[in-house]
Order: structure tokens, then sequence, then C-alpha cells
């Protein structure tokens, strides 16, 4: 892998409807729920001022209703070019996703002409959701979403956002619902307080055995992160965290449940190995738990990767499973879910590697599923 990119998945809520149904009022109510400096409203009417750019609209004719341009029913125009239109709007989107972290709402009549393309080609993970306005009345995945608010024509329509603030709270709490189900489906890791099952990795008892120090302040890296879990539980410490991992899927996952379902921030995840990852000397910790054994005829490599990304005195902490024996010895050993055998050296072949370090603390992990070689925690110190 020659690049390092980062993987940031953005929550999108669309809010359509025909005419004048609440959209607005529920956009401005939604971004309050979420309440955060990273979110960005984008008014599906914005295609008709990108229409007129293109020069082939002069005689456009935009309303004007509480200082917000409105096209009315410009998509119903004969001489609309509708693929042009679709792709200049998608282009839009995506420079708002460049400037946005986590929550994008996209509010108009106009995404009636693109929303199914929209839809297909960002959700990635789940995380986009649609909601149709009739009369003031929300929908989101077949369930109706009430609100205060009495049904007026065009005419007399006017923002409602504090009626619709209820109405906001409850779409919210649905969709952590939604996005938490989706994305831990069949997880490997095991996020406790979201309500899962635990199915592979005990991770809660896993943090435990890791015997994190005082993290706070510190810059921590999570090599092989998965879904985040041990990233979020370190950030929760109030650490600032780096995560990477060469799975795509689980990182776009990891970054649905940040920006989704955690809110949290000083979080990153990057689509790399550790190998191609440079950021020489910045932290303070990494942590490296249940991966070791992937980097099989690399593992001497990662010390001296490791070596190079922590500052003086950094501390590295593995959670790797440890043969038996007295032997400067490397087990190849494959396990149920692995294609090819993996590397499982025994404690005085991975001291040998880590000849560049000071051990500080060896401890027992938890054990894992369908694994037979007991698992063990390990501090080395950089000398």
């Amino acid at each position: 892998m020659n690049k390092v990119n980062t993987v940031n998945i953005p929550l999108l809520i669309f809010v359509k409807g025909n005419g004048s149904q609440g959209k607005t009022s529920l956009s401005h109510a939604l971004s309050i729920v979420y309440d955060n400096e990273n979110i960005n409203i984008v008014y599906g009417d914005i295609i008709a001022h990108l229409a007129i750019q293109t020069g082939n609209y002069p005689n456009l004719i935009m309303e004007q209703h509480n200082n917000i341009p409105h096209i009315g029913f410009f998509i119903q125009r004969e001489d609309v070019d509708i693929e042009l239109i679709t792709n200049l709007f998608i282009k839009h989107i995506e420079k708002v996703f460049l400037d946005t972290t986590k929550v994008v709402i996209i509010d108009g009549c106009a995404l009636n002409c693109c929303i199914d393309t929209l839809v297909e080609q960002y959700n990635d993970i789940g995380n986009v959701f649609v909601i149709t306005m009739v009369k003031g009345v929300a929908f989101l995945d077949g369930k109706e979403f009430p609100s205060d608010v009495v049904y007026v024509d065009k005419s007399e329509r006017k923002l409602e956002v504090e009626k619709y603030l209820k109405v906001a709270k409850n779409i919210q709490h649905h969709i952590k619902c939604e996005i938490r189900d989706k994305i831990l489906k069949n997880s490997y890791q095991y996020f406790d307080d979201l309500g899962q099952i635990k199915v592979n990795s005990n991770s809660p008892i896993k943090v435990e055995c890791l015997k994190l120090p005082d993290i706070k302040g510190k810059r921590i890296l999570d090599v092989g992160c998965n879904r985040g879990y041990i990233s979020f539980k370190m950030r929760k410490d109030g650490a600032s965290v780096v995560g990477i991992d060469i799975n795509l899927d689980d990182l776009k996952k990891a970054s649905g449940i940040k920006n989704s379902i955690y809110d949290v921030d000083d979080v990153t995840f990057y689509h790399t190995d550790i190998f191609d990852f440079n950021d020489h000397c910045s932290f303070d910790i990494i942590v490296a738990a249940s991966v070791f054994h992937y980097f099989r005829e690399d593992q001497p490599r990662f010390f001296e990767k490791a070596y190079a990304l922590l500052k003086d005195g950094g501390l590295l902490i593995l959670e790797v499973g440890i043969p038996s024996g007295d032997e400067s010895e490397i087990i190849q050993y494959k396990r149920h879910p692995d294609e090819v055998p993996c590397y499982f050296p025994k404690f005085k072949a991975l001291c040998d590697m880590a000849k560049n370090f000071k051990l500080s603390y060896d401890g027992d992990s938890v054990n894992q599923k369908g694994d037979n070689i007991p698992r063990k925690v390990l501090h080395f110190i950089k000398v």
C-alpha cells in the first residue's frame, strides 16, 4: 500500500418533499439537535444557483422565503437537463464533504431529481437517511414522526424550528439505533456500551488487560484498530487517537460510529498499514492488540517502525499470543479465520526482536475464542 488515506464517513440526512412541507424548519431543528460545529446544511435549492451559473437558464426566476432562495417548480420545466444539474449538485456535495467531518443535512424539493443517485453513491455503511416531509409530518424508514406544527399553505409558511425540536430528537435517536445495528452486525469487536451481544472478541476485558497508564493528553496510535473500540475507549480517557487498519470496510464503520453514534473529536482513522505510515517521533504510546501475528515475517520490521514512530521514552503495548517454551522459536499456526498461517513467536524470540526496547510489564490477556495459544500483554519502553 503506497498511499495513506484518511477515512471519514459523515452522517447524511436528506430532507425532501414537494413544496412547502416543513423541510427547512426540520433541517434547522436537526442542526440544533446535533449541535456540532462540523455540521453543514445544504439547501437542495442550490441546484438552481448552479443551473444559473451554467448560463443555460437565464430566465429562471428565484423566489425568496425568509431570505432563502427557493426554486419552486424549476425541475418540472421542460428545458431542464436533469443529468447535467444532477452532476453539478453531486460535485457541490463532494466539496461539502471535504469541509465537513461529521454531519451533512441536505434540504430541498430539488432533491427529487437526484436523490436516488446520491443515496446509491454515498450510502457506504447505512449512513444515509432520507426523510420525506408531508404537510409537516416527517416519515423515515416507514415510521411516522409527527410534529406540533399546524400545516399551512405555501403563501403563509414560516420557519418554526422550535416546534420541530422534539421531532428532530426522536429522529436522531432512531438514526443512532439504526446505524448501531447496521455497523455492529458481524463485528469482531464487542461494543458492550452500545448493547451489542458478544460474538468474538471480549473487547472490554481486553482493554482492562492492556493496563494502560494515565493517557490524558497523550497521543496514541492504535494499530489494527478494526472498528475502533479501543480507539474510542482511549479517547474517552482523554487521549488523542490515530487508528490505522488495512481493512477499509472496518474503517468506514469505525468512522460511522465516530460521527453518528459517539460524536467524538480527536479520533482520526487512516487506511494504511504501519509500514507506510509516516509520523515519526510523534506518539507517546502505540497499542497493537490482536494484530502482531498478522505481520508474519515482517515482525522484526514492526519493532523498527514502532521505534521510529514513538517519542523518546515512548511506550509500546503489545497484546499477542505467545506459545509456551524457552526456545527462540516462531510457531506458524493457522487458525479458523486465517487463509495462511500466522506467526506466533515464543517469549525469547519476541524479546530478541525488541532489542531496542526495555520490557516493563508482562501480564495475561483474555484468551481468544477459537485460538489455542494463550494471550499476553507486554509493555516495551523505547530506550
